[in-house]
């Protein structure tokens, strides 16, 4: 294995080893654990780690989280740099030598990320080293940074693209009128101290993802020549996101966002417009497109010709549009303006699938319901490969560098980001184009995804000889490894907190269960070293409802990125079980027990845990439920609710400074209806209305500067509790926000003391 040996020195001179060998049969300091999680590998909008075209070098972005200054958590920053960005640093690995650098200085006041190679092997990427956001490139020639120009990014810049030539990069601009501002900040309004919003709203948008669409700046898309800095805007003053650019090097793909539906102000409409990069011309139109989300919609370009195929989710259009229009596979050629709209056999529908060129541009490949589909130019649809138990077929594995499906050349084949569903081991599978024959050539008990577990992050050489992928499990952090087409021999490229190689982090085990409804569920548990039938330990359930627990069997302390969190406890000698929590629609709260209680039980079975001393905890939607759980049980003796709602009646009318309101969709989707017609279930599914009920011990912790769920809602269960003269601690974190990841360091020791330490006064005797 090939170590980062710069980390190293980084971690030597930063005193951040981990002290254990010398200490007695005690745990480690938390401060000692937070400090060796020292360096994140940023893989969230940040494209994760690529490849070099000619396969000897990968570029990823790492994040210091000793130097992360917290404060608030609005989406993103003044500066046109995001917060999930602070104190990240873009870093090369040479694949050969075992070497590695990074390119810029990784502190508070110099951050880099979004690393994207050229087709000639430049690097370009995102810094701020003067607070505010623009295009650096590192030639690779000389071996030297270098600014591109002075243009600056606007607040949402998410995509840097590089002409087919390589002398230019087209990336999203500040508009040169516009002044820095926060997503969440009050600029629509007028200046002074009185605030005035109207009803009816005239912006189309108040609530939910379209509320924060409307509150977004909008951008310039910018061509900016590598060898001279010239930029030219080619369009102004647009919304929405850039998406790719043609294979000839023509045109570039904007998804362009138009407000929302009159029927249904949460779903944004979209289009897709086709733009000449020669003088900016909107040469093609492709729309009205409904969506949830920004995300929702997904387009690529063919590799032979100008055409563009694109998917979107279904929902509900405009007058003149179907619903199966938006769940097939929609072709365009912007040469004859020819539309193909795929055949869809059967029920299959293609909503949300992102469209993948074969290499020969013969067909667009996508996956859904476990199998995969080869779409014709022709538009006609056939099934090419299915999922055979126990193996499911997620994704197609493409290129960074132009999105088409990977392949070896001569070869017929592409290959398929696959899941074990017996013990959820991942891996990759070849699928030949002719026939469809389906072989399996990787597999192993980790996770090949992203920080949220949706997506593999992968990317290849230009002749395909040479792969990147980031895996994990259970014991190991994420990391970058590269190989060959077989996977045989996957090599480990980084090695980012080696203080943590000595830990300990115990074991991992897979339990299943059968629900009251008689269902199929599965957890993970993870394991102390210390657990055994003749040592049983605490356990802390951790939980959330409508997420799988099992799913995170093979990631990283089961939270992937943010598992420094669980692993605290695990190296504190406390097993963490993540249990499947299926959710009902429209949710009834008081039934949450009854649906992980099967599951707990099945915990206590493998005869490690001490069914007398079980805790419970958890973020967000699962501070929430923490909450509705302890009202309905005194098996828990002792409870941590993280940023969690306790009102549903009173976040639903909340609203940002800017007018929106957030959580309006989301709680009426939860709730089956509006508080002046589904009352009952408002309060039923409220825990701050069952308080009297609540005998376990509960420590609240939220963050006064979180955007997502406002202060008021823990402080409206504490001053209730309090009345009670019920057992209850709440922390406040005065220049934090939403998650507890993005917390400054001294905050993060702070936070996991106070977990632990309430934890051990009630588990441990």
């Amino acid at each position: 294995m090939r170590l980062l040996s710069i980390l190293g020195l980084i971690f030597c001179a930063s005193q951040m080893c981990l002290g254990l060998a010398g200490e007695p049969a005690t745990y480690p300091r938390i401060s000692d654990l937070v400090g060796g999680f020292a360096f994140s590998l940023l893989t969230e909008f940040t494209d994760g780690a690529r490849l070099s075209p000619d396969g000897r070098l990968v570029a990823y972005t790492l994040q210091n989280l000793r130097t992360i200054k917290g404060g608030s958590e609005a989406p993103f920053q003044v500066g046109g740099t995001p917060e999930y960005a602070d104190s990240s640093g873009v870093w090369l690995s040479d694949i050969r030598s075992g070497t590695a650098q990074s390119l810029t200085r990784m502190s508070g006041s110099d951050i880099s990320w979004f690393p994207v190679w050229s087709p000639e092997g430049n690097l370009g990427f995102y810094r701020a080293n003067s607070g505010t956001g623009r295009i650096w490139l590192w030639d690779r020639r000389v071996r030297r940074l270098r600014q591109l120009s002075s243009a600056s990014l606007p607040l949402n810049a998410d995509q840097l693209l590089w002409t087919r030539d390589g002398h230019s990069v087209i990336a999203e601009l500040n508009p040169l009128s516009n002044h820095f501002r926060r997503l969440t900040s009050t600029s629509r309004l007028r200046r002074g101290s009185v605030y005035v919003y109207t009803s009816p709203e005239r912006q189309t948008a108040q609530s939910g993802y379209a509320g924060i669409v409307a509150g977004t700046l909008t951008f310039d898309i910018g061509v900016i020549d590598t060898r001279t800095g010239h930029v030219r805007r080619i369009v102004k003053s647009t919304t929405g996101y850039l998406c790719c650019v043609s294979h000839s090097g023509r045109y570039v793909l904007l998804i362009k966002l138009l407000g929302s539906l009159p029927t249904s102000p949460d779903t944004i409409l979209s289009k897709i417009v086709v733009i000449r990069i020669s003088d900016g011309d909107e040469v093609l139109e492709e729309g009205a497109i409904p969506l949830a989300t920004q995300a929702d919609i997904h387009a690529a370009w063919a590799p032979r010709d100008d055409t563009f195929a694109y998917t979107s989710s279904l929902f509900p259009t405009s007058k003149g549009a179907t619903p199966e229009r938006f769940a097939a596979c929609t072709m365009v050629s912007v040469a004859n303006r020819r539309r193909v709209v795929s055949r869809n056999p059967g029920a299959v529908s293609f909503e949300n699938d992102a469209p993948v060129w074969s290499p020969d541009g013969r067909y667009v490949l996508l996956s859904q319901q476990d199998a995969i589909y080869a779409v014709s130019r022709s538009g006609q649809v056939r099934q090419l490969a299915q999922g055979h138990a126990p193996r499911t077929l997620l994704e197609i594995l493409t290129r960074a560098s132009d999105g088409l499906a990977w392949s070896i050349k001569g070869d017929d084949s592409v290959y398929l980001h696959t899941v074990n569903q017996q013990n959820m081991d991942e891996g990759i599978a070849r699928i030949r184009l002719m026939g469809g024959t389906v072989s399996q050539i990787y597999e192993a008990p980790a996770h090949l995804s992203n920080s949220n577990l949706e997506g593999i992050i992968f990317d290849a050489s230009r002749d395909g000889s040479v792969v990147s992928l980031i895996k994990q499990d259970a014991e190991h952090e994420p990391e970058v490894f590269v190989g060959r087409r077989g996977f045989e021999h996957l090599v480990q490229v980084t090695d980012r907190n080696p203080s943590l190689d000595r830990v300990d982090f115990g074991s991992v085990k897979l339990i299943s269960w059968l629900g009251r409804d008689r269902t199929l569920l599965r957890g993970s548990l993870l394991l102390p070293r210390e657990a055994s039938r003749t040592h049983r330990v605490p356990l802390v359930v951790w939980q959330y409802p409508g997420d799988f627990g099992s799913r995170y069997v093979h990631a990283f302390g089961l939270l992937s990125d943010d598992a420094v969190e669980l692993h605290i406890l695990t190296t504190h000698g406390y097993a963490v079980f993540f249990p499947d929590f299926p959710l009902t629609i429209p949710m009834s709260a008081p039934n949450f027990f009854a649906v992980i209680e099967p599951g707990i039980d099945a915990a206590f079975r493998t005869g490690v845990i001490d069914p007398q001393r079980v805790g419970l905890m958890g973020w967000s939607f699962g501070g929430y439920s923490t909450m509705a759980l302890i009202e309905q049980t005194r098996l828990f003796k002792a409870a941590v609710a993280v940023s969690g709602i306790s009102d549903e009646l009173s976040i639903y009318s909340s609203m940002w400074p800017n007018g929106v309101a957030y959580h309006l969709a989301s709680t009426e989707f939860l709730n089956g209806g509006t508080p002046w017609n589904a009352l009952d279930r408002y309060t039923a599914n409220s825990p701050i209305y069952g308080v009297e009920h609540i005998a376990t011990p509960l420590l609240l912790i939220h963050g006064a500067q979180d955007y997502d769920v406002p202060l008021s809602q823990s402080e409206a269960m504490f001053v209730s509790l309090r009345r009670l003269g019920k057992s209850a601690k709440f922390v406040v974190y005065y220049n934090e926000g939403h998650t507890n990841a993005g917390f400054s360091f001294a905050d993060q020791v702070d936070y996991w003391t106070h977990v632990v330490n309430w934890f051990d006064s009630h588990l441990k005797p």
